[in-house]
């Protein structure tokens, strides 16, 4: 097995919080960041969004997962703030992570009319979600098994040009 990974596994298996998994993701890639927007890991090429345990091969959490990090995105793009959107977003937690393509999700963070989006990122609009959940692109994202080194191995270089 490889040393790496099992540095990163065992990093991993010792959280017990979202906060745990982020700091796990942040020192074993090195990951220089900024929360200061109160989001959970953000670089001008990925924003992250943490879970401790959520089960993303259930379409829902997945969903409800998108969800928030949109809420950030949403921010990002009609808030107050220099930050550049990021070019992908992450979704990632113990034991699994999905990326994908920001862009790919503009019809949902520039809809201003749809959604609510004065609601707190941890609560989001329940349209949303459900627009999320019956959308395509969420049934059909590659979810990297964290528990499968080979998956980690497809995942670890991709991950490092984000960094």
């Amino acid at each position: 097995m490889n040393k790496e990974y099992n540095k990163f596994k065992n990093n991993l298996a010792k959280s017990h919080t979202d906060e745990d998994v982020k700091n796990a993701y942040a020192k074993h890639f090195k990951i220089q960041y900024d929360t200061s927007d109160r989001h959970d890991l953000y670089t001008p090429q990925i924003l992250f969004e943490f879970k401790y345990d959520k089960n993303m091969l259930n379409i829902k959490a997945r969903a409800w997962i998108l969800a928030q990090i949109l809420y950030y995105v949403h921010r990002l793009k009609f808030g107050f703030t220099q930050k550049a959107i990021p070019k992908f977003l992450c979704l990632s937690d113990k034991n699994e992570t999905i990326i994908t393509k920001t862009i790919e999700w503009k019809e949902y963070y520039s809809d201003l009319k749809s959604y609510d989006w004065d609601l707190a990122p941890s609560i989001p609009d329940k349209k949303l979600v459900e627009n999320l959940i019956t959308d395509e692109k969420v049934r059909n994202f590659h979810i990297y098994n964290l528990e499968n080194e080979n998956d980690y191995n497809i995942f670890r270089p991709t991950a490092r040009i984000w960094f």
